[in-house]
């Protein structure tokens, strides 16, 4: 079944989410394959050549490379224990509000104190 629109009718493709170097797309991980009717397919192609550009010129205009590096490595480490909507959803409400930047810095601070002291015992 096509994995945005739910759709069981019409043709599915496999949709790389992305292409790598030296790699056949066929022997790709699984991670990195997902099923799309042609609709979505052809939607999100699209979507994505408008889309990535945006938000690499948005993380550009306020992070320096060490900090891209970070980000990279978190998402790298992200297990999406919910639909990749909803934590885009959440992800953007974080970056839209300075109340929950602040509380997730307090929580972030609190975590680091805690592991200093766990470190040091």
């Amino acid at each position: 079944m096509c994995q945005i629109c739910s759709d069981t009718e019409t043709t599915l493709v496999v949709h790389h989410r992305c292409y790598l170097h030296n790699i056949d797309p066929w022997d790709y991980p699984s991670e990195y394959l997902v099923t799309l009717c042609e609709d979505c397919h052809e939607t999100e192609r699209e979507a994505m050549k408008e889309f990535e550009p945006l938000l690499l010129q948005q993380i550009k205009s306020k992070f320096f490379a060490d900090d891209i590096r970070r980000l990279a490595l978190g998402f790298s480490n992200l297990e999406l224990w919910t639909a990749s909507e909803v934590v885009a959803s959440v992800y953007c409400w974080a970056l839209s509000s300075v109340e929950a930047q602040r509380t997730l810095m307090d929580m972030f601070r609190a975590d680091t104190v805690e592991r200093i002291k766990d470190a040091k015992a």
